[in-house]
């Protein structure tokens, strides 16, 4: 994903528009139809005429709440795009998968030491979610919920930053890579606001997202 991203943002200066996206293939759209990049041909719902090629565009837009479809200067930050390739990585089975839609999106060639294993996120969700339930004493009482919460929320701001997930995930004697920490972080971030709230916790606990 960091290939990818640098591509879209080569200044580093943490955020890309429309238009730049709408600069590579196989997976981005031109607004401009006469000069259109876009390559639909590949896609699934496409090859199975579910969809149109402009149709699968606009739902990919659809994951950045704050993009303005309409102005392609509309930003999409690096939180952005990492947290919507986390969310499909999740839902996608197989790692190759996964790592080959973004190999051949982004034309780039995947570092083997630095890979993050979709299946291993999955499974630091899941071991996550069985310590915290050990915590709560296996329970749904809301009470028990939120002293949980306050008890990791060590700034008391009613809601848990970066840092304070990573203390939670020591606390909780589940370290993991700094590389594998964002994505997870993201997973729970369903609203993506760059902090994890008190309902996402609860729902989190309270309902297996792997049943």
């Amino acid at each position: 994903m960091d290939k990818a991203w640098r591509k879209l943002d080569p200044d580093n200066s943490g955020w890309t528009n429309v238009r730049i996206l709408c600069k590579f293939p196989l997976l981005f759209i031109s607004l401009n139809k006469s000069d259109e990049n876009f390559n639909g041909s590949k896609d699934k719902q496409v090859i199975e005429k579910k969809k149109t090629s402009d149709e699968v565009f606009s739902d990919l837009l659809s994951n950045f709440d704050k993009v303005n479809k309409a102005d392609p200067n509309s930003k999409i930050t690096h939180d952005d795009f990492v947290s919507y390739y986390t969310d499909l990585g999740v839902a996608i089975p197989s790692d190759n998968y996964f790592s080959e839609l973004l190999q051949n999106t982004w034309t780039i060639e995947e570092d083997k030491e630095s890979t993050i294993s979709v299946h291993e996120i999955k499974d630091i969700i899941k071991t996550l979610r069985f310590k915290l339930i050990q915590r709560a004493h296996s329970g749904k009482d809301e009470t028990l919920l939120r002293k949980l919460f306050q008890d990791f929320d060590l700034n008391k701001s009613g809601y848990l930053t970066l840092d304070e997930f990573q203390a939670m995930m020591i606390r909780l004697e589940c370290p993991v890579h700094i590389n594998y920490l964002a994505a997870v972080f993201s997973y729970l971030d369903k609203n993506k606001s760059g902090y994890i709230e008190f309902e996402e916790f609860c729902n989190f606990i309270i309902n297996d997202p792997f049943p």
